[in-house]
């Protein structure tokens, strides 16, 4: 007969401090001393981003074959860092399905501000955050044309371009399929920056207010 009841381990929503003691007393409840056994059923209550850091923490040495004693302690290092709590949460962050582009933005901002990154950090690690919250490979061609773009400047062009395609979900085909920028300079002349489009030879205006509507 088991004894009590282990919750799943989520760093988003769980205290550490509270989640180890509760595994304790789980443990001794139950008169579990052999520490594999604890191992294996700690191992069992992680969720999967929980287990990805294990992954990392343990290496070379996988989960399943380092000692339970070192697992804990690295977990209590880990934890008690409010930082490490903080950008644990921003490069985890996803979209939500129902979540529109603008609230994405700004939570992606503001995740970004509580991780104490210096500039080129804050710039490159928000734009890869924010990029992973878009449903659509056509936004990682443009992510490689503008990789230079600041987060700002990258975004604004993506409000300027995404359209719903046919299958309802969100697209940025129209970067690669405009002529004539908004100031009526054809691509290879408007004096606004101008790249590559991907996987072609033509040159297409990113001036996101050039853009012909």
């Amino acid at each position: 007969m088991i004894f009590g009841l282990l919750r799943e381990f989520d760093p988003y929503v769980t205290d550490w401090t509270v989640f180890k003691s509760q595994l304790e007393n789980f443990f001794f409840a139950n008169n579990i001393s052999n520490d594999n056994f604890k191992r294996a059923i700690f191992l069992n209550t992680v969720n999967q981003e929980s287990f990805k850091l294990l992954l990392t923490l343990c290496h070379p040495l996988k989960p399943e074959i380092t000692p339970f004693s070192k697992i804990l302690s690295l977990f209590d290092h880990q934890f008690a860092d409010p930082l490490f709590l903080r950008r644990f949460e921003f490069f985890n962050a996803r979209r939500d399905q129902e979540e529109s582009l603008d609230k994405w933005i700004e939570r992606v901002k503001s995740l970004a501000r509580a991780c104490a990154f210096d500039g080129l950090e804050l710039d490159k690690y928000s734009k890869e955050v924010f990029l992973s919250g878009l449903n659509n490979s056509s936004f990682f061609q443009l992510f490689e044309n503008i990789a230079d773009a600041t987060f700002e400047e990258f975004v604004e062009v993506v409000r300027k371009n995404i359209v719903m395609n046919d299958e309802g979900t969100e697209d940025c085909s129209r970067y690669y399929n405009q002529e004539l920028c908004y100031n009526q300079f054809y691509a290879g002349l408007c004096p606004g920056p101008i790249y590559f489009s991907y996987g072609a030879m033509e040159r297409f205006c990113v001036n996101p207010y050039h853009y012909q509507q």
